[in-house]
């Protein structure tokens, strides 16, 4: 199947979509179409920890890239069964504003607010806005952001779920379990167009299974990358609805798991799930948990990482179940595969999965040093004694979280034969 058709068929099924009386948003982005046009005006696209460094000239070629051509491309799409769409930016009637995400990055933008006034007007007018990404501050300074990043902030701000479509293969729903742990919600990303495979179906909600069953009415199977509660438990409410398998790999361990997830077939790394039209390759990824998993579909080269990679926070590892030597272990173990995008299961798109991965192996065992220095400094401690030491760099309402991350590099320490344990307090120790 032709990136074409499958254009057409997504603008067929938007256009039944409004027909049946559901109102669709398109949030689009075009970070393929923006390198392709930076290779041929010879610029060298720079990317950081995922995300793509822009200057004003990059920031130029995004605009044109996004509003003169993706944007337009989708509208006339959509306009072949009907004059339904309606081009808009984030910079149009005030929509989007935006602030600087990180100086380093340039012109890489965050949502800091969203005024919803322009696409109500329009959907009250019986027509599809089709948004580009790009959002302006109080000066008028103009942002790229992240197409994920801007349908979540409207999503919101229209209380509605979203479906965004990331890929000619990929769909995501996320789920409204906001928090501390789960940043914007839980991630569930519909694959395929045919026969779709829903992989990680969320929390137990009724609304977010409710707009999964809305977005696909050929769901073929369910895959899980691991049963934590923000997981997993939508599982059983999809099998309410459809008589379909559900695929994942289970644990020992009863701490914040879903004990009622109960698959029909316990998966196996490098096992190869393939259908018409794609393949998923199953990648054994222990360290957040024992049983987690990992799904590459190796037609688009993007990785579905749950939580052991997650966009905007790194991951919690919470021993008895998280093991971090064996979370680094995992994330030298995706640096063999051929990947180039990471869809996780929190947060926005990452591009560039092995510098991504380089970068969190540094972070941890930055953060490792750390906690030696510091139970060097203190001769002895627990979790509870040092956090405050080993994660000065962090609001202190975070100091529950962080302490089973800091659990877990104090027994990775203790099993490198770094230090010791007595009791309940490591041991800094000099070692021959």
């Amino acid at each position: 199947m032709t990136d074409a058709s499958l254009a057409e068929r997504f603008a067929e099924d938007v256009v039944l979509m409004h027909q049946v009386g559901i109102l669709p948003l398109i949030v689009h982005g075009g970070g393929p179409q923006i390198g392709e046009l930076m290779e041929r005006l010879g610029k060298e696209p720079e990317f950081k920890d995922g995300l793509r460094v822009t200057d004003a000239e990059t920031l130029d070629i995004a605009r044109m890239v996004l509003v003169g051509k993706v944007n337009r491309e989708i509208v006339s799409s959509i306009n072949v069964h009907g004059p339904l769409a309606v081009g808009v930016s984030g910079e149009d009637g005030g929509l989007i504003t935006a602030a600087a995400r990180n100086p380093e990055l340039g012109f890489v933008g965050d949502v800091t607010a969203v005024d919803p006034t322009l696409l109500q007007k329009l959907f009250s007018e019986g027509l599809i806005p089709v948004m580009s990404t790009i959002g302006a501050d109080e000066t008028g300074q103009a942002y790229n952001i992240n197409a994920d990043t801007v349908a979540g902030a409207v999503a919101q701000a229209m209380e509605a779920e979203k479906v965004v479509q990331i890929s000619p293969l990929i769909r995501r729903i996320t789920a409204g379990n906001g928090s501390v742990f789960t940043g914007p919600g839980t991630n569930t990303y519909l694959v395929g167009n045919e026969d779709v495979t829903v992989i990680d179906p969320g929390p137990a909600m009724q609304d977010h299974i409710d707009a999964i069953l809305a977005a696909s009415k050929n769901i073929k199977q369910i895959l899980v990358t691991h049963t934590h509660p923000d997981h997993s438990p939508g599982v059983r409410l999809l099998k309410n609805k459809l008589d379909i398998p559900a695929y994942g790999m289970l644990t020992n361990s009863t701490k914040n798991q879903d004990t009622t997830f109960s698959p029909e077939r316990v998966l196996e790394d490098g096992e190869l799930l393939e259908e018409n039209e794609f393949s998923l390759e199953v990648v054994h990824t222990p360290g957040h948990a024992s049983n987690h998993l990992c799904f590459i579909l190796k037609e688009e080269k993007f990785i579905f990482t749950g939580d052991h990679i997650m966009s905007g926070s790194t991951v919690v590892i919470g021993p008895p179940d998280g093991n971090m030597n064996q979370y680094i272990n995992s994330l030298e173990k995706l640096k063999n595969y051929d990947i180039e995008k990471i869809a996780p299961g929190h947060g926005d798109i990452l591009e560039n999965p092995h510098e991504v991965a380089d970068w969190i192996i540094s972070h941890r065992l930055e953060r490792e040093k750390k906690v030696f220095s510091a139970l060097k400094e203190a001769s002895r401690g627990t979790p509870e004694s040092l956090v405050e030491r080993v994660y000065d760099d962090v609001d202190s309402s975070l100091f529950p979280i962080a302490k089973a991350s800091l659990l877990a590099h104090l027994i990775k320490l203790e099993e490198d034969k770094v230090i010791a344990k007595e009791g309940e307090e490591y041991i800094w120790q000099e070692l021959n």
